[in-house]
């Protein structure tokens, strides 16, 4: 039983590799096969005294846990502003680029103003003019919120960057308060 711990991390990273690329609809059935499969590892005899191959199942299946964990803890909540309209306070965390037809930009939300909306979470907001205020600024506004995607590979990369909504910006007013993020 020698290199352990490479075991473990090859195939906690390779599982947590298949599961950012995969849909997130995905990743309970391949947890479910994964338990089964981990389960059938531990009740075999054969693959049982071979303790690589439960070893690996069972980290594989703890990198499935993690997503789902962090899944449910961190997007959901965030996700669920999907398709609804409110007021928000928010600042700009970089400076707007502009595509040819709107502005966009990163943006810190700080307050939302729905019963049961998440507070405090980063958002990809854009808008049709040019924003109210410059970075770290804060701003009120109206916020149309949608989902950036249901994976890390569907939202182009911002999951990685823990933004998982973008927002359309209406009805914007500076509050002149600057935030100091540090």
């Amino acid at each position: 039983m020698k290199r352990v711990f490479a075991h473990i991390g090859f195939s906690a990273g390779l599982t947590l590799l298949v599961l950012c690329l995969a849909d997130i609809k995905y990743v309970l059935p391949i947890t479910a096969g994964l338990a089964a499969v981990f389960a059938a590892g531990l009740v075999l005899p054969k693959y049982r005294q071979a303790v690589t191959v439960p070893l690996c199942f069972g980290s594989a299946l703890f990198a499935c846990f993690l997503i789902l964990y962090y899944y449910n803890v961190y997007v959901v909540p965030v996700q669920s502003l999907a398709h609804t309209t409110a007021d928000a306070i928010f600042y700009l965390t970089e400076l707007p680029h502009f595509d040819g037809e709107k502005y966009s930009c990163t943006a810190k939300v700080l307050a939302v103003a729905a019963d049961g909306a998440a507070q405090q979470f980063k958002a990809r907001v854009s808008s049709t003019v040019p924003f109210a205020a410059d970075s770290y600024v804060m701003m009120r506004g109206k916020l149309t919120f949608s989902t950036l995607g249901d994976s890390a590979f569907s939202s182009y990369g911002y999951w990685g960057q823990n933004v998982f909504v973008s927002a359309k910006l209406t009805d914007a007013v500076s509050l002149g308060e600057v935030c100091h993020p540090f």
